[in-house]
């Protein structure tokens, strides 16, 4: 009778961890997915801000031409986030001289390609 009693505690021992763990699981498979809709609703700015576009512009040509300094860009305050539209910068040389930059935005997250124009 001893070594019966001592299997039905092993027993409702390994179904005592079953049911918590079915249900930790359950429960960040819930918490996995609510993350993954809020990140995926996740929405995308309106505005592209003129600083920030100007940002982006002069340290894409300051990796082009590998210089020390940062070239001096402006942009517009601020242009809609859509794919496809066009605006213009200027770059400010050092000799007080100013070109324009012709800049497109190339998808709805702000992405941009750009080009230089001749000194004006």
């Amino acid at each position: 009778m001893c070594h019966a009693s001592g299997r039905y505690r092993a027993q409702v021992a390994r179904r005592g961890y079953l049911g918590p763990g079915i249900i930790a699981l359950v429960v960040l498979a819930a918490i996995g997915l609510v993350i993954n809709f809020v990140g995926l609703s996740h929405r995308s700015p309106h505005t592209l801000s003129g600083s920030d576009a100007a940002t982006l512009i002069s340290q894409g040509l300051q990796a082009q031409h590998g210089g020390s300094g940062r070239p001096q860009v402006s942009c517009p305050a601020s242009e809609p986030v859509r794919s496809g539209v066009r605006f213009e910068c200027s770059l400010h040389e050092p000799d007080g001289s100013s070109r324009s930059i012709a800049v497109t935005e190339t998808d709805r997250s702000g992405d941009l390609r750009f080009t230089v124009l001749a000194a004006r």
